[in-house]
């Protein structure tokens, strides 16, 4: 188990995965805390790693999940029939597609890439790896992780009727994600009315602000800062 500090809270409890040397365990984390491997003794800010993590969650809900979704209905039918509305992925798949991406964000070399990613699996039971045995196979696995590198370049490969319904998918899911708390607001507190100081404008004004800080939020790539310090206390030599 990831080791944390006596002043934590009890949360819900969360399966992370060490940074410095891929061990996965379990912590009940707040994200002022700050968690230890006890394997390798690496801590690491809650914070930056649920920011990491949500970063590439993003890169593979759209640039993998929805494209691969809709890739497939185009082809078949010339068009896309059937939405869909992908919240999440697998943490193993996260997990997976962290290691994969840090071959070429952070560079690593690829033996350490394929150790890390040996060893994740190798903790996994057995519906975590349903959720990834799909890369087992070497053309699915390099497509992953070239959609994942492309959805920080603006999906180049990926016909525009595809990238247009992607980005239709970031900007529906931002507006949802802000927009909640602004309706809310607009609403006198001590009555079922509207508050008459929030316009119409305002209304329509501060949605677009939030949601295009929401979609540049979803859209932005993992740094090379964030993925260059990753993978330290991996052991290549056995």
């Amino acid at each position: 188990m990831l080791g944390r500090n006596a002043s934590m809270t009890d949360e819900t409890p969360k399966r992370i995965l060490c940074l410095g040397c891929a061990s996965i365990g379990v912590v009940t984390p707040t994200l002022d805390e700050y968690i230890r491997c006890p394997h390798c003794n690496r801590t690491q800010k809650v914070g930056d790693y649920e920011r990491i993590i949500k970063k590439i969650s993003n890169a593979i809900v759209y640039g993998y999940l929805y494209r691969t979704k809709y890739e497939k209905q185009y082809s078949q039918y010339g068009e896309v029939r059937t939405h869909y509305s992908i919240s999440e992925c697998a943490e193993a798949l996260k997990w997976i597609g962290l290691a994969s991406l840090s071959g070429i964000i952070g560079a690593a070399s690829w033996d350490l890439v394929k150790a890390v990613i040996k060893k994740i699996r190798e903790q996994l039971g057995s519906s975590d790896l349903r959720e990834v045995n799909f890369l087992s196979d070497e053309d699915s696995f390099n497509r992953f992780i070239l959609y994942l590198r492309e959805f920080y370049e603006d999906l180049p490969s990926s016909q525009n009727y595809i990238k247009l319904l992607i980005y239709k998918e970031i900007r529906i899911d931002s507006i949802t994600a802000v927009a909640p708390p602004i309706i809310l607001n607009i609403f006198d507190k001590s009555a079922e009315r509207i508050n008459p100081e929030f316009s119409k404008e305002e209304f329509v004004s501060t949605i677009s602000k939030k949601s295009e800080a929401e979609k540049n939020n979803r859209i932005e790539p993992l740094s090379n800062d964030e993925m260059s310090d990753i993978w330290k206390n991996i052991d290549l030599s056995g």
